[in-house]
């Protein structure tokens, strides 16, 4: 820290009491208790507080100022009568400065992306950011980001509590090629849902993405992807590989061409899926497939023209209401766990391939 800054910072802590001391003929020219230059007190200097050390108040640091002129009485330092008004003004600068830099950093409940936008703007509706990535460092936990029109806003790493919605009636999009399309990774901080809604998760490209979400927290939280597409993916659609609780809820999302459409392996705690009204097709290995004894519900949903196996519990339990399995290289696989079915689903026209897993009717 150079001189002038630790000179401004010890009069910045000596504050009101500092200015206190001042004479009422601080922005005068004359002294009649002396001359300040040979020790004498005089009416238009400023003196530190009673007790204030003089090592924490180095003369040596007021002397390297260029624009002040001391005097030294007792070893305290004192600014000389011309010198005071430059002197409360940079204090005044100094002031500002501590009570507005915070408001700088403040981040806002709701932000904007646009297709226009800039990472540089502070993402508001006004002067939208350029990207999700941008906009997530500028977004208060538990807030969320909306996007003000159609463009693709970029892969983004979620560390907290935060919506992202692409918007009604327009594409908000991630194109993912060869890449993750988002991670949540919650570590610290206090829990709270991530929301990821209207948007479109594409691994399309020379190489194919690895997962739409990949979820890998360690602290227990929910996640809801609501009204996406999720598309084009070398691994899966979602992955949830955490190592704490997680529930899972899709609803409405569409998953196409994904290895596996969803997965649920979570290594630590436990991971609770719903699937509603969302349809799958494409995989080659699975549309669904839990292990380590997690659990997935589906209801209401459709897994047709995938050429691996609709549904495929290693270990764990998936639930089935209502759901339609059509075209699947075969409809319930061979794992370990347990397909706990309502009584009310179709199939049809799957593969004629022995299934070993346990079929129940609850």
């Amino acid at each position: 820290m150079d001189a002038t800054r630790r000179a401004l910072l010890g009069a910045a802590a000596i504050g009101a009491s500092g200015l206190a001391l001042m004479q009422d003929t601080a922005f005068g020219e004359a002294s009649d208790r002396g001359d300040p230059g040979e020790g004498g007190f005089a009416r238009n200097a400023v003196q530190l507080p009673p007790g204030a050390k003089v090592a924490e108040h180095d003369p040596r640091d007021i002397e390297a100022m260029p624009n002040f002129k001391y005097s030294l009485d007792g070893g305290i330092p004192k600014i000389k009568g011309k010198h005071m008004k430059r002197f409360c003004l940079h204090f005044a600068v100094l002031i500002a400065l501590l009570l507005v830099a915070p408001l700088s950093f403040a981040q806002a409940t709701r932000t904007w992306v646009s297709g226009v936008g800039d990472d540089a703007n502070p993402c508001s509706r006004t002067a939208p950011c350029k990207t999700w990535a941008g906009a997530i460092s500028k977004t208060a936990s538990g807030g969320e980001i909306d996007a003000l029109d159609p463009g693709g806003f970029g892969s983004v790493t979620i560390t907290k509590p935060i919506t992202l919605d692409g918007g009604v009636g327009q594409i908000g999009s991630i194109l993912a090629s060869g890449v993750n399309g988002v991670i949540v990774s919650i570590t610290s901080g206090t829990p709270g849902p991530v929301i990821l809604r209207n948007i479109s998760i594409n691994g399309a490209g020379a190489t194919l993405g690895t997962n739409g979400i990949r979820v890998v927290s360690s602290l227990a939280h929910s996640v809801t992807v609501e009204h996406c597409v999720i598309m084009n993916f070398s691994v899966t659609g979602i992955d949830v590989a955490a190592s704490a609780n997680i529930g899972l809820t899709v609803r409405d999302t569409s998953f196409v061409n994904a290895v596996t459409g969803v997965l649920l392996e979570n290594t630590g705690g436990n991971a609770f899926g719903t699937m509603f009204n969302s349809s799958v097709t494409g995989s080659a290995t699975s549309g669904a497939t839990v292990t380590n004894n997690n659990i997935l519900n589906i209801e209401s949903s459709m897994f047709s023209n995938n050429p691996g196996t609709a549904l495929l519990p290693t270990s764990g339990v998936i639930r089935i209401s209502n759901v339609d399995l059509f075209n699947n290289g075969l409809g319930a696989g061979t794992g370990a766990g347990t397909i706990a079915s309502a009584g009310n689903n179709r199939k049809a026209g799957n593969g004629s391939g022995a299934s070993t897993t346990t079929i129940t009717i609850f």
